[in-house]
């Protein structure tokens, strides 16, 4: 039988782990529900959702900008995660924090490389050109991260986003 040895270490590491991690936070990756297009008034979030999954209704295709930044990067998150605990010294918050301006990259990169499908000829030319999802660079430019403390909910940008499309599309 192994002898094990260190235990009291081992359990001073353990509580100290413990106590980093008694913090628990939530990371919500989106728009803000004061983002909004300066001529239309409308919330980038809900365009930003009209983007992900299309609006057949408007002859507007998806182009799933969120889905795939998951898809393509979500595998590394649970790694970086990991080493980011163990440089913080555990500190769940501050990791958080650190993975929500990682995320936001990678979904401004996905934006970035999208371009299927397609943009209509009278959209190219009603814009100038042929990127989808990038006219004004609001969108882009206003995706941000939160990170609420200690498991309390709040109502934010998603679940009123998530209720005005509801709201639109008789849901």
């Amino acid at each position: 039988m192994a002898k094990l040895s260190g235990g009291e270490a081992l359990e001073r590491k353990l509580a100290e782990m413990a106590k980093g991690l008694e913090k628990t936070g939530t990371l919500r990756i989106g728009w803000p529900e004061n983002a909004t297009y300066p001529e239309s008034g409308l919330q980038v979030g809900l365009v930003a959702a009209f983007s992900e999954f299309g609006v057949p209704s408007h002859n507007q295709p998806p182009r799933p900008f969120m889905r795939i930044a998951i898809r393509d990067n979500s595998d590394s998150w649970a790694p970086q995660i990991a080493n980011l605990l163990k440089a913080t010294n555990y500190d769940a918050p501050r990791v958080l924090d650190m993975m929500g301006s990682e995320i936001c990259g990678q979904v401004r990169d996905s934006i970035d490389a999208l371009f299927e499908p397609p943009l209509s000829p009278r959209t190219i030319a009603r814009k100038g050109h042929d990127k989808p999802l990038i006219d004004s660079n609001i969108m882009r430019s206003t995706l941000t991260w939160e990170v609420t403390e200690g498991g309390v909910k709040t109502r934010g940008w998603f679940s009123s986003a998530i209720q005005k499309i509801k709201g639109w599309f008789g849901a």
